[in-house]
């Protein structure tokens, strides 16, 4: 069993297995809870949030033991006490924003596998779809944005260009959105950093950040405007 203490030694949050945790908070960006993916045996996973303010009240179970597909999305300083996370259907995965103080669950969009299954979406500032990542059979995976209540392909990426691209982040009024396109003409097997006019997907995309050295990895992202500021990427050693 593991267990997170991010403020004193008392256990926090105890699990077979802590696969990942984020801290949640107020507009204050004050944390107020700790939200973790906890593995609970037999390949199935739970998401339980802990208040960090009151650590005699018990663990809160926001979704138990979901066998797969469950992961979180989003958390972030405007949507105070809450977190967004894919969750699994009988059909699919649902995408589902919960208030960590009681549980409460809000779906903001279903995605049955028979269209393609969803492996990633971006959200404006109101937690709506603006862009997603669908896979196909062929192991190709079609970007789309959202348009009138649809979704319109902007482009796909093959196979061995999908491994390594993804969406990165979306800008709060749903504008634009920021993605990482392993498909890269300006260097060779590395991926790019590009910003994508969501209101019009037949503008050239924006090559913002490349390194032909290795592939882009971790972002630090401006929590206002979700425009990244620093871009690391792996080579040999971080740079």
């Amino acid at each position: 069993r593991t267990a997170i203490a991010p403020r004193s030694g008392a256990g926090i949050v105890e699990g077979l297995g802590v696969v990942s945790w984020w801290f949640v908070g107020d507009r204050s960006r004050r944390t107020t809870h700790v939200v973790a993916l906890i593995d609970v045996g037999d390949g199935r996973r739970a998401l339980v949030a802990r208040s960090l303010d009151e650590p005699d009240e018990p663990e809160r179970t926001l979704v138990e033991a979901a066998k797969d597909g469950l992961a979180v999305v989003l958390v972030e300083p405007r949507q105070q006490y809450e977190v967004l996370a894919f969750v699994p259907t009988e059909d699919g995965r649902a995408l589902v924003r919960f208030d960590v103080r009681n549980g409460a669950s809000t779906i903001v969009a279903r995605f049955p596998d028979a269209d393609g299954r969803v492996r990633n979406v971006g959200v404006d500032g109101g937690w709506h779809v603006a862009i997603l990542e669908r896979e196909r059979p062929d192991g190709s995976v079609q970007l789309e944005r959202a348009v009138d209540g649809r979704f319109e392909t902007i482009t796909t990426w093959p196979k061995d260009v999908a491994r390594a691209s993804r969406i990165v982040s979306v800008r709060p009024d749903g504008t634009s959105a920021w993605v990482v396109d392993a498909g890269n003409p300006l260097a060779d097997d590395t991926g790019a950093l590009y910003s994508i006019d969501l209101r019009d997907a037949r503008r050239p995309w924006t090559i913002l950040a490349t390194d032909d050295r290795a592939e882009l990895s971790t972002m630090l992202l401006d929590p206002e405007t979700r425009e990244p500021e620093l871009v690391l990427a792996t080579w040999l050693r971080n740079e």
